[in-house]
């Protein structure tokens, strides 16, 4: 049996398991299980760098790792300012997979400048087959109708989706609905982060409503995770950017908390991507794995 010392925290819900042990790697999907561990979107792993402040990298209830996570990045500047480091730094440069991060921390609220985004496609035309088998898209078809999306269908005649592409540090899947509430989000989600146009890693798919100026909400199916999350911080930067609603968002997570995305954008260049809102510690403690 091995005792680890851990710290839980949150990011708009979206939670996760902070550790420094680089021997835990291997150990994140019974870290991470609700059931028999201690329960969280995904496992943090903080480590020593000369390249930033601190390293991080984040690993999934499934024991995948990703590149860079949102949320997790905000939590993990919080966990340096108020954990590792003796001074206060205005400014925390965070090293992830997909390059260095810059935070910056005012209380438990936290200002994450995110990797300029890139891989935009528009207009993707999907087929999603029932019972998540997987097909290839063929034909462009109009948007899905509120009804299909709500009754949790594969919508559209002939199982056809329009979906938007993004990688904001993750790819993301981003589909404009009429009726988020609605949405069975596991099941049209897993059917289209299995689709074989974003084969071989899958993306996150986000069901976003804009609710108007300035304003959208969003719900996410993560993969890693393989289920709808309270939050997902790049997948609130990918809606925004798509959403045309403007340059400084507020976006509606599912938990209910309000995270706010602003960014630059020339032609189709985006770039000064901010994101933002609250990161926190709830508590800390042992476990024996």
């Amino acid at each position: 049996m091995k005792n680890i010392k851990f710290t839980k925290m949150s990011a708009a819900g979206n939670d996760f398991v902070v550790v420094e042990d680089s021997d835990l790697c291997g150990l994140a999907g019974k870290i991470c299980d609700r059931r028999y561990g201690i329960g969280a979107d995904g496992m943090l792993l903080l480590e020593k760098t000369v390249k930033a402040d601190i390293r991080m990298r984040i690993f999934n209830p499934d024991g995948s790792e990703v590149d860079m996570c949102g949320n997790g990045a905000r939590c993990a500047a919080v966990y340096y300012t108020y954990m590792l480091s003796a001074i206060r730094y205005p400014l925390i440069k965070i090293e992830t997979k997909a390059g260095i991060l810059e935070a910056k921390i005012d209380g438990d609220m936290v200002k994450l400048k995110m990797s300029d985004p890139h891989s935009m496609k528009l207009d993707i035309s999907l087929v999603i087959a029932r019972n998540d088998e997987r097909k290839r898209g063929v034909t462009k078809q109009s948007p899905c109708s509120k009804s299909e999306i709500a009754l949790g269908t594969s919508c559209l005649r002939n199982d056809v989706m329009v979906v938007n592409f993004i990688n904001t540090g993750v790819p993301h899947a981003v589909i404009f609905v009429d009726d988020l509430e609605n949405i069975d989000v596991d099941k049209l989600g897993r059917a289209i982060r299995n689709s074989e146009r974003f084969a071989p890693k899958g993306a996150n798919v986000d069901f976003v409503k804009v609710l108007g100026k300035d304003k959208i909400a969003v719900r996410t199916y993560e993969r890693g995770v393989e289920a709808e999350t309270l939050a997902c911080g790049t997948g609130c930067v990918a809606a925004a950017i798509l959403s045309g609603a403007g340059r400084s968002v507020d976006v509606v997570t599912h938990g209910g908390e309000i995270l706010k995305v602003c960014f630059e954008k020339k032609g189709a260049k985006v770039s000064n991507v901010w994101l933002e809102g609250s990161a926190k510690i709830v508590y800390k403690g042992r476990m024996e794995l």
